[in-house]
Formats: C-alpha cells, sequence, structure tokens
C-alpha cells in the first residue's frame, strides 16, 4: 500500500512539472513529439538540416542565435517575440534539427513548418478562465 501511495505521489510530480508551461498535464511532452515530428519531416525533404554545425555563444539573443544557426547550417529558420530572452550554449557537432528541436526544449519555444521553413515563437501559457459565481 505504500509503495502505491508513493508511486501515485511520484506521479503526480511528474504531471505538475509538465504542467508548468502550458497549464495542462503532458502537454509539454505532446508538443516537443510534435516539434520532433516536424523537424524529422522536413529533415528527410532537406539534407542541410540533418548537417552537423559548431557553434559556441557566450551570452546572446536567441534570435541573434537562431540567425546565426540559420546562416551557418544553410537552413530556412526564423523567430518572432523572443527578442528579450538571452541565450548561452556550446554545441559541437550538432544535427541543426537536434539543436532547435534542444533550443525548443530548454527556451519554451513552439515551432511552425512550412515547406523547409521553419518559423519559432514562444508558447503562450494557457490560462483556465476563471468563474465568478454570484450570490443573490
Amino acid at each position: 500500500m505504500k509503495r502505491i501511495i508513493l508511486l501515485f505521489c511520484l506521479l503526480s510530480l511528474s504531471w505538475m512539472a509538465q504542467a508548468q508551461t502550458t497549464g495542462i498535464p503532458g502537454a509539454d511532452s505532446l508538443r516537443l513529439e510534435a516539434i520532433r515530428s516536424k523537424l524529422d519531416s522536413v529533415a528527410t525533404t532537406d539534407k542541410a538540416w540533418r548537417t552537423p554545425v559548431e557553434i559556441s555563444v557566450g551570452t546572446m539573443p536567441l534570435p541573434e542565435l537562431i540567425r546565426n544557426v540559420a546562416k551557418t547550417g544553410g537552413v530556412n529558420i526564423g523567430i518572432k517575440g523572443a527578442d528579450e530572452v538571452m541565450a548561452t550554449c556550446n554545441f559541437s557537432n550538432a544535427k541543426i534539427t537536434d539543436l532547435v528541436y534542444y533550443l525548443c526544449k530548454e527556451y519554451n519555444l513552439d515551432l511552425d513548418l512550412v515547406g523547409d521553413i521553419v518559423s519559432l515563437y514562444p508558447v503562450v501559457p494557457l490560462v483556465e478562465p476563471k468563474v465568478v459565481q454570484i450570490q443573490y
């Protein structure tokens, strides 16, 4: 019985950690699965997405990092709405798909795909509407 309670507590903590960004348990893992799927599909049509890149950055705005990755790898990536986010990283021999997936996971970004153009944008957390109860 104690093991079941402990397991339940651990699962609850895991669900709460996943729900931090979106407010819905498991939504973050679903978002990341969708991102991985989109990146894999663009990598099958354009081999530049599978090429390894080397990039080392002290502290730089995230859009500037994305621009440098796109320029270095010869891929089409755009980012909007994350101008204030600062990034520090060192990638050595990392595939562009893995690098973009990491950035989406680390900086809470989502991804849209149009052909071989990837558009990144910050995830907007879902907020449950408050129910107002009126008493007469």
